[in-house]
């Protein structure tokens, strides 16, 4: 490869408790939850689901990073692409 850039996208400033970004985790459990009703291990996961609702107040938010690294394929060295079995 060449011209290889690396980008990282964080945001390491944000506030875990931000009462927002709690309210969307909230409500994807709640529509996970949801989705899982009736199927074997439901109450399982509703309890686990329950655990970590809580858990966010005391802990909040961190959304993971992201890293994104492109870059280009040197001329002349044809398909690189792993060869049919």
């Amino acid at each position: 490869m060449e011209d290889i850039a690396c980008y990282d996208f964080s945001d390491a400033d944000s506030d875990p408790a931000d009462e927002e970004s709690i309210e969307r985790v909230k409500d994807v459990i709640s529509k996970f939850t949801q989705r899982a009703e009736g199927l074997a291990g439901y109450e399982a996961f509703k309890q686990r689901g329950e655990e970590i609702e809580r858990r966010l107040h005391e802990v909040g938010v961190q959304w993971e990073p992201v890293v994104v690294i492109v870059g280009k394929k040197p001329q002349g060295l044809g398909d690189l692409s792993p060869s049919p079995s």
